[in-house]
């Protein structure tokens, strides 16, 4: 007997809502730069003003995002924006919820990765994409070990913190921090190396909230999950 897939994602015209045990969070795929929001993991509260890998804020304006197509597939959001003369790329964001809290990865409360792809029909262009997080913390640390790749947040008075890796095949830009009434934005720039016509460009980033009393066992134990990881296949 065939196994049928659980769809933990669920679309409501632009609004994506994911729902099982371990996590729950929305997107607002016409606001792709907020990221998942309202994060509740294992029935525990986070706090509302959390905003996690989110995708497509460049300076100095975040850009008009014209939705062209999402799908959800089990635990995975797919969501595709066209090219404008704006935006001189087609960028493709895709949210993948990641199988952890068992194995090496049992201090790993939830888990999601997001791969940025982008193409375009220009000769000449070099475009950035901005990942960006908005958490209730004071500072990050980058974790020396990994060579600027992986970052770890501790939020104030949370027993939880937040890694953020990116995978060392993409990693290009160091990640950058602003304090902000709202919060710590943590940001991390992808690309930024020339692009050509017909070629797609693909980056990875995985975002993870993990037990605070074992962050930087939990952040290792990722980071090598995510070495070894298979790229995932979209349609």
């Amino acid at each position: 007997m065939e196994a049928t897939l659980a769809n933990y994602w669920h679309i409501d015209d632009t609004l994506a809502r994911y729902d099982a045990p371990s996590l729950k969070a929305l997107i607002d795929l016409n606001r792709p730069f907020a990221g998942l929001q309202q994060p509740a993991v294992a029935g525990g509260t986070i706090d509302a003003t959390t905003q996690i890998l989110g995708v497509g804020l460049n300076e100095p304006e975040p850009w008009q995002p014209s939705l062209a197509e999402s799908y959800a597939r089990g635990r995975d959001l797919v969501a595709t924006y066209p090219q404008t003369d704006a935006r001189p790329y087609r960028l493709q964001a895709y949210w993948h919820v990641v199988d952890v809290g068992h194995g090496a990865l049992a201090d790993v409360a939830a888990c999601v990765e997001l791969q940025v792809s982008i193409n375009t029909s220009l000769l000449d262009t070099a475009p950035v994409v901005v990942v960006g997080n908005l958490l209730p913390a004071d500072d990050a640390v980058d974790l020396p070990a990994y060579h600027g790749c992986a970052t770890l947040v501790r939020p104030r008075g949370a027993d939880w913190s937040y890694v953020q890796i990116v995978h060392p095949v993409d990693h290009a830009h160091p990640c950058g921090t602003t304090q902000t009434p709202a919060g710590l934005q943590l940001r991390t720039r992808l690309f930024g190396r020339y692009l050509e016509k017909g070629v797609i460009m693909r980056a990875r980033v995985r975002g993870a909230m993990v037990a605070r009393a074992r962050d930087e066992a939990a952040a290792t134990a990722l980071y090598n999950d995510f070495l070894h990881a298979p790229l995932p296949l979209t349609t």
